[in-house]
This record gives structure tokens, sequence and C-alpha cells, in this order.
């Protein structure tokens, strides 16, 4: 797998920041969800995220600058959100958590995992796609087979096609394969 990480990356044209959005708007839901309870704020937080990384395009040279920009801005946006919203004890446990440096690169690590995991399964073709979805969410090999109108051996060709090519394709990141077995 490349490390996006180290290629420059600019944010030119709206065809570039679609994909840096498709890229991170899932984690970033995800980073926030962990803090704030309530959808609807976490996804007006990750909104005004995304425009204010289009209002700062142009001081942003690489991928690494460009996530580290987008999380360390959705990390504030939350962090005002909860001190400004009603004072309550599970805001406040949740504004010291995120406040907590450890945690907050923990949750970072975490999030960027996941987007990995699933940016390899969504370069699956649709069938192998969707038996691992399926497996994620607890479906036994018979519920799949059911589900897809599929027979149990067409399932584990799928699920056995799907792990040979998401083992090529995380690499050193093997280790979130043993959510699918």
């Amino acid at each position: 797998m490349s490390k996006a990480t180290d290629q420059p990356l600019k944010i030119t044209t709206r065809s570039s920041y679609q994909k840096v959005f498709k890229l991170y708007y899932k984690g970033m839901v995800m980073f926030a969800s962990k803090y704030i309870a309530d959808t609807d704020d976490v996804e007006d937080l990750v909104q005004e995220t995304f425009v204010a990384l289009w209002n700062n395009r142009n001081q942003l040279r690489s991928a690494t600058a460009i996530k580290s920009y987008l999380y360390t801005t959705l990390r504030n946006k939350s962090l005002n959100f909860l001190r400004n919203s009603k004072s309550n004890k599970s805001n406040s446990d949740e504004l010291l958590r995120l406040e907590a440096d450890d945690d907050f690169a923990d949750e970072i690590i975490k999030e960027e995992t996941f987007r990995l995991f699933y940016q390899a399964i969504d370069d699956l073709n649709e069938n192998a796609k969707k038996v691992v979805l399926l497996t994620l969410e607890g479906y036994s090999r018979q519920d799949i087979a059911e589900e897809m109108g599929i027979t149990i051996d067409t399932v584990k060709y799928h699920k056995k096609s799907a792990l040979n090519k998401l083992k090529e394709k995380l690499e050193g990141h093997f280790y979130l394969l043993i959510l699918l077995t």
C-alpha cells in the first residue's frame, strides 16, 4: 500500500477537494462521535471543518499537513462545542477526555486505521464487499447466503477472495483481518 501521507498533495480544484472529503469524512465523523452524542451536531462540526480546510487550502502542501489540519481543527471545534453546550456531567467528562493529548493521538490512530480498512473494503467487487460488510455486522455464512440469494459455498468463495485482496492491500495492517475471521 502506498503511503499517501508521504506524497505532496494540494487542494487546487473542486475535484481534489472532493477526493480529500471522501477520504476523511467517515473517519472524522467516527472521531467526533466518540465525544459528541448528537449525530447532527457531529456532522455540522465535520462540515465546518471541511469549510475551514477549503478556506485554508493554499497553506497546506502535503497529505500529512491536510490530515493533521483536519483532525486538529475538528478537535478544536469539538472542544468549543462541548464548552459552549449545556454544562453537564457527560459533557465535562467528554471535554476532559478530548483535552487529553494522549487520548487525542490514540483516537486519530484508531480512526486512521479504520479508514484504511474501509477504504480497502470499498475497493473490492460488489459481492465480496457485501459479504465482508455483512460478516462485520455479525451475520453467519448461512445468513449472508440467504440475504444475498447465493449458496454458502459462494459466500465462502467471496470471503476467501476478499481476504486475499485485503491482505494484499493492507500489507502491514494484517491484524485488521482478524475482524473478518
